[in-house]
């Protein structure tokens, strides 16, 4: 379910309540999945997504899902690593089930969709898979954007999602582009933006504040406002780097006896994370990683969208934490002249007012271990 009241954090200076204005989407987890259910990949319990006003219209996909959803297909969250979309879908399967106990229901991964009908093609068995989706009251397909290189998968996802429509069934995907963004043939990308489409935001300042406290008041620890502030403002600070941060300052304060002040939030942060400068090769192969690419692929020659987003933001990252020079970084490229290297750096810099470069930039920072570095 949805608590759609405001939270309330009380203010140790003012001694008043302030709306913070978080919510939190709870599922229940207390249903065991039916047999129906089909589901690739972690097993991954689901029992509350945390949010604020920067992801509001979360509300509003629970609400159209859980009543009429036949004008919002497909159903599609898009925004960068480590904001929550995997784990909302898995909610929202979960709490599916509640509704509608005897719903057939899949839930794979764009890699595994792809696979199973490359598969089936190879052994004839086409029909029988087609026949197996078209049926279902549900589907929900993680990282659609996988698919970018897939131009079969992509044909066959655009005609289950007509035949799905036709029946009344819910689609439901993710990715970490929007459906303008994504390399798609434009019959998919008008179809995926014909339904509702839904931002995925990194979590606000605030939302990350009232989640501390929220999160601190339930292991039962008092923490101080510079320790509130200093964990709030940890890049990309996300929602489970924030809990796995507080989980291990309460058993570091249990086992230690040592109070949480903001020299022991830093050194368990330095201890998680560590400082060293990453290498060239490893900021191209986290980059590469985080938009579904080879090492190859975003080195070589293509300019698909995608590709050339990736190889840009790889130029951007090797100069902005490695400080080479543009001839240097050329050469990492496949031997590109130092203005072009040049041009990528700055058109990157500049699509940083865009919230979902800057989001992927901030992620893939926090991937090669650096939060501390000012970006």
């Amino acid at each position: 379910m949805v608590d759609f009241s405001p939270r309330y954090s009380h203010s140790r200076q003012t001694d008043s309540l302030v709306v913070s204005n978080q919510f939190s989407i709870r599922f229940d987890d207390s249903i065991s999945p039916s047999a129906e259910v089909v589901v690739s990949g972690r097993d991954v319990p689901v029992r509350e997504y945390f949010a604020g006003p920067e992801n509001a219209l979360l509300i509003h996909l629970i609400e159209s899902s859980s009543t009429s959803t036949e004008a919002n297909q497909p159903l599609l969250m898009f925004g960068p690593a480590g904001v929550g979309k995997s784990h909302v879908l898995r909610g929202f399967i979960s709490q599916l089930k509640a509704w509608q106990p005897n719903a057939k229901v899949k839930l794979q991964n764009g890699a595994d969709f792809s696979r199973e009908f490359s598969q089936a093609l190879e052994v004839g068995s086409l029909s029988d898979i087609r026949q197996q989706l078209r049926n279902l009251d549900c589907l929900a397909i993680d990282d659609v954007h996988v698919l970018a290189d897939k131009p079969y998968a992509q044909r066959e996802l655009l005609y289950l999602l007509d035949s799905l429509e036709n029946r009344g069934a819910i689609v439901l995907l993710t990715s970490r582009l929007s459906p303008r963004e994504l390399p798609f043939f434009s019959a998919l990308k008008s179809r995926l933006s014909g339904g509702l489409t839904i931002p995925i935001q990194v979590p606000g300042h605030a939302t990350r504040s009232a989640f501390v406290l929220t999160f601190a008041a339930e292991l039962g620890i008092e923490l101080s406002d510079d320790v509130v502030q200093r964990l709030s403002k940890i890049t990309p600070a996300s929602i489970p780097e924030l809990r796995g941060l507080l989980l291990q300052l309460n058993q570091s304060q249990m086992n230690d006896h040592r109070p949480i002040d903001v020299d022991h939030v830093i050194q368990v942060i330095e201890q998680r994370t560590g400082t060293n400068i990453p290498g060239v090769r490893e900021i191209i192969k986290k980059v590469a990683r985080y938009f579904g690419l080879t090492v190859a692929e975003l080195t070589g020659p293509s300019r698909r969208q995608t590709t050339v987003l990736a190889r840009d933001t790889a130029i951007f990252l090797t100069r902005h934490l490695r400080k080479d020079s543009f001839e240097q970084i050329g050469t990492y490229f496949g031997g590109r002249d130092h203005s072009t290297i040049m041009h990528a750096y700055k058109k990157i810099n500049k699509k940083r007012l865009d919230s979902l470069v800057d989001a992927a930039i901030v992620e893939i920072v926090h991937r090669l271990g650096m939060q501390h570095h000012k970006l």
